[in-house]
């Protein structure tokens, strides 16, 4: 794929030690999704081709007026997963939040070239196993609550980058919230 021609996606990092304890859940459950991208809240989703800095920009003007947000999760859901749904994907919801990233994900993701909005409503969530026999899943899933109430953390950033063929995410820009860097999203 072209760099004019390369999928985007713009993604929240989890803190470090959050970030290591949740990597560590999906090793066991999905390697190869813990390899793609390692645990994050996807804000824009990698759908289409979008020309260079376009998704940067977009989110550069976003961010300019939105400050630093807190995030938690408020549950494990299961849903389901593949093209007949006999599997299953586990998923922390995003609890405290959940407006915030809502709203940055439905600024962001406009029906233009840039991003084809979710076929379903929104739902801010961090994956933490896909591919799943059902009763995996279940066993998945009560393991996940001990990250349920007990994870908040700030969001500063958004960290844009492109993803491959294979689904591997290569960060290339960090986009600041306002209230950072003299508090004006940065300069860009």
């Amino acid at each position: 794929m072209a760099a004019s021609d390369e999928l985007r996606a713009a993604v929240i990092f989890l803190p470090l030690t959050l970030g290591a304890a949740i990597g560590s859940f999906t090793r066991a459950y999905d390697p190869a999704l813990e390899r793609t991208v390692g645990p994050h809240v996807t804000v824009v989703f990698p759908s289409r081709p979008a020309p260079p800095g376009a998704l940067e920009d977009r989110l550069w003007a976003i961010c300019r007026g939105l400050a630093p947000f807190v995030v938690d999760f408020d549950a494990v859901l299961e849903w389901p997963d593949g093209p007949d749904g006999a599997q299953r994907l586990v998923v922390l919801r995003v609890g405290e939040g959940r407006a915030t990233l809502a709203a940055l994900t439905a600024a962001a993701e406009v029906r233009d070239e840039l991003a084809t909005p979710h076929p379903e409503p929104y739902l801010p969530h961090l994956t933490l196993a896909t591919g799943l026999p059902p009763s995996v899943a279940a066993m998945a899933a009560r393991e996940a609550e001990r990250f349920v109430g007990v994870a908040a953390f700030e969001v500063e950033a958004l960290t844009v980058g492109s993803v491959d063929a294979s689904g591997v995410f290569r960060a290339d820009a960090v986009v600041p919230l306002a209230g950072l860097a003299g508090g004006a999203g940065g300069e860009r």
